[in-house]
Parts: structure tokens; C-alpha cells; sequence
């Protein structure tokens, strides 16, 4: 996996575990992301990315607070396999 990937995978696990959106710092110095000791730049990319991908979404009132999109949460909330989802673990996630 590069490092592009982990931090996609990273920033989905991590807001996962917040039931209202966040703004990048806060996920920024999350252990999952820290862990990764990524670049800044790379992980506005990474962010933007998942935004233009639909995967998280901006908050109506603080566009730079970003939260899952209703559709992967209640993947993730039933346990289901994203496996499946091209972006996060298919030939895209190596783009």
C-alpha cells in the first residue's frame, strides 16, 4: 500500500470515530493519521480527494469540517465489507 492509500484508509477510519464533522488539523494529529507522519500538502490532497470522491462530506455551516458521507457511515455502522468501494481499495486508490 503507498502512502497515498494508507492516509485515504486513515481519514476514513478516523472520522469514523467522530459522530460530527472535523476540520483537518483535528484529523491531521489523529493516530491513525499520525502514525503516518504524513506531508501537509499530501493530506490536503488526500482530503480534497475523498471530498471530490463523495466519501466525506463538508458541513453545511463550516465547509472546512468534513464528516463520512451518509452512505459509507451506514456501511461502516452495519459491519458491511467497503472492500468493494474502487476508491478506497480498487485500482483508483493507486491513483
Amino acid at each position: 500500500m503507498d502512502l497515498k492509500h494508507r492516509l485515504r484508509v486513515a481519514v476514513i477510519q478516523t472520522l469514523y470515530r467522530f459522530s460530527v464533522p472535523q476540520p483537518l488539523i483535528t484529523v491531521r494529529y489523529a493516530d491513525d493519521v499520525l502514525i503516518e507522519n504524513p506531508d501537509p500538502a499530501l493530506l490536503a490532497e488526500v482530503w480534497k480527494e475523498l471530498i471530490d470522491a463523495g466519501r466525506i462530506v463538508p458541513n453545511n455551516v463550516y465547509p472546512d469540517h468534513c464528516g463520512l458521507s451518509p452512505a459509507l457511515r451506514k456501511r461502516l455502522d452495519n459491519r458491511e465489507n467497503i472492500q468493494d468501494d474502487l476508491f478506497l481499495y480498487g485500482p483508483d486508490a493507486l491513483r
